[in-house]
């Protein structure tokens, strides 16, 4: 080529990002082992055109989708072509950022041809950053709460934005890209309905946000959907018209190839990771305790307060109604720094519709000593409320005393579970009963789980505040700890709360042992598989619901405990017909007297 013609294709590769792309840029193949053109399919054509339109890009993708590639294309000719443009590369962690954006962009620049080119070189170039003699930067970071460290990009490129730990922090130390006009694009695939993703493609969704939302699906890839079909129970369609999959997914069919059966033989035929991985939906690829259909039901119900009350934290939805019984529970937390929260949830016993409805909840940060307050005034302003104080860790214990001092009557007794707590409340035991609830040992924390999911997958609470909807969201299965806990730089202390009311509503109404008899089963016979808990062990079952001599009712408590809508009365195991609330009794387990 002669200088003019070099000179007029480079202008050409600057004006055409596509034209770059198919003549000049190379990627690496896996399969292959070395580098090969770059082929543009139909979807990322699309991907390229809304990142040319739009400074706020979401990408909903499914696996193996090639949508990183594009992206990493799309910040290659953005270096190449734009003088001293910063580009910000970020991912769950840096290692994951460098290895799979920063060196692939790295590499399409190296692989350019050097004659219309030239060698580019870097003025400094190291494993996290890249300083180009044209003045552009590309720097790698992990998408964390020190966020971009002083740096503001002109693009900023989030891969896989759905599984950060720290996402909104990461997200507000972005704002500097944000407030400038600079570009933020997000890809990732699903998973469930996470604060950072799900939240801005929701917002996308129903216009509170200007992010352009792009769908990708697999079966609109020409190499996966050579031998496409729908299916619809024993119907199948063969249906190749782009035009008409919305209409067949509408109408309940679902798309299917062998590509499609093979990768998800892959996935061992598991539903959540067919859709996070493979359908691209948010309902179904999340580890969330509470599943996303409920979630969305819960949506529905949540609404402003009609008033805040002390420290404008404490949210009021309903006032007291004469002749209803009411719960309240306090989680009890240090009260200083950035730690944990301290909360309190009133919830009113509806029996006739067989519901407990939120009509209360606080939630911040204070001394110890205002809690206890709150407790007996807003105790004693819900008619009395019965009051189930967290005493785990001793943060309770200052509640419990305050209450007993003040004289209130209706606080929750429980067997001691943890010696020091035990010891501090020694002095206020009824019999082998203490003030308070423990959740000391790891059954007692899955019953108390538990129950707040049956109970709001059945439906049997409605639940009004955004604060506990939003704990809700990111408690999910952690599986370094194989367990159920709140995301990391998440809370969960509106939802133990909740659990704790939940759980004891169950059990107040049965005997004084049932509940540790329940939770000795609990301890011994419950597992996780998969996303749900599953009964095992049915013999050392039945011996722990019988150790109380009463062998005959087996079958009855059995039952009882796994949710049946029935209740004792405290002395005979006969059924009693209808929920309700428990009068004051002697029975030192249910009411201080």
């Amino acid at each position: 080529m002669t200088k003019h013609e070099l000179m007029m294709e480079y202008a050409k590769c600057a004006i055409d990002i596509e034209y770059f792309a198919r003549k000049y840029c190379k990627v690496w193949d896996k399969k292959k082992q070395q580098y090969v053109a770059f082929q543009l399919l139909p979807q990322q054509t699309q991907v390229l055109e809304t990142y040319k339109e739009s400074n706020r890009v979401l990408v909903a993708k499914y696996r193996q989708g090639g949508i990183t590639t594009v992206t990493c294309l799309y910040l290659a000719h953005s270096i190449v072509f734009r003088k001293d443009i910063k580009v910000g590369v970020a991912a769950n962690k840096l290692k994951l950022a460098k290895e799979s954006i920063f060196y692939q962009i790295a590499s399409i620049i190296n692989n350019l041809p050097r004659e219309i080119f030239g060698r580019i070189p870097t003025d400094s170039d190291t494993k996290e950053i890249k300083i180009y003699n044209n003045g552009a930067t590309l720097q790698a970071f992990a998408a964390s709460a020190d966020g971009l460290r002083g740096f503001t990009p002109d693009i900023l490129f989030i891969d896989e934005a759905a599984f950060l730990e720290e996402g909104e922090e990461f997200m507000s130390s972005a704002s500097g890209t944000m407030s400038a006009g600079g570009q933020i694009i997000l890809n990732s695939t699903p998973r469930g309905l996470d604060p950072t993703y799900y939240a801005r493609y929701e917002g996308a969704r129903t216009k509170k946000n200007n992010f352009k939302v792009v769908e990708i699906n697999w079966f609109e890839d020409p190499r996966y959907n050579e031998d496409l079909i729908w299916i619809r129970g024993d119907e199948f369609v063969e249906e190749k018209d782009p035009e008409k999959y919305m209409e067949l997914r509408v109408n309940g069919y679902r798309p299917s190839s062998s590509w499609f059966r093979d990768m998800c033989q892959t996935f061992n035929n598991d539903p959540r990771k067919i859709a996070q991985e493979l359908e691209n939906k948010f309902l179904g690829s999340g580890g969330n305790l509470v599943d996303e259909e409920t979630i969305m039901r819960i949506e529905k119900t949540c609404k402003e307060p009609i008033r805040t009350e002390y420290d404008n934290n404490f949210w009021i939805w309903e006032d007291p109604i004469f002749g209803y019984d009411y719960y309240l529970s306090c989680d009890v937390a240090k009260g200083s720094g950035d730690g944990d929260y301290s909360t309190i949830q009133i919830f009113k016993n509806d029996a006739v519709n067989m519901l407990l409805v939120q009509v209360a909840e606080y939630q911040s940060r204070v001394p110890l000593e205002v809690m206890g307050e709150l407790c007996l005034q807003y105790g004693e302003k819900y008619n009395n409320a019965y009051v189930i104080v967290d005493v785990t860790g001793g943060w309770g214990i200052s509640v419990i005393r305050y209450l007993v001092n003040k004289k209130y009557k209706k606080i929750h007794y429980d067997r001691p579970r943890q010696n020091d707590v035990k010891i501090q409340l020694k002095n206020l035991q009824r019999g082998e009963l203490q003030p308070g609830f423990t959740m000391k040992s790891g059954a007692i924390r899955d019953y108390v789980i538990r129950e707040f999911e049956r109970r709001l997958r059945e439906g049997e609470s409605l639940i009004h505040s955004i604060r506990l909807l939003s704990e809700i969201k990111t408690f999910v299965f952690n599986d370094n700890t194989n367990r159920y806990d709140h995301m990391r730089s998440a809370h969960d202390d509106l939802l133990i709360a909740t659990g704790m009311l939940f759980a004891v509503y169950m059990f107040s109404k049965t005997i004084g042992n049932e509940f540790n008899i329940y939770l000795n089963y609990a301890k011994s016979a419950i597992v996780r598989k998969g996303d749900e808990f599953t009964d095992m062990n049915t013999e050392f079952q039945k011996k722990m619901l019988s150790q109380d001599g009463q062998d005959a009712n087996y079958e009855r408590k059995n039952d009882m405990l796994k949710g049946k809508d029935w209740y004792t009365n405290g002395t005979n195991m006969d059924i009693v017909p209808e929920r309700q609330t428990p009068k004051i009794n002697n029975n030192p387990y249910i009411f201080v007297r």
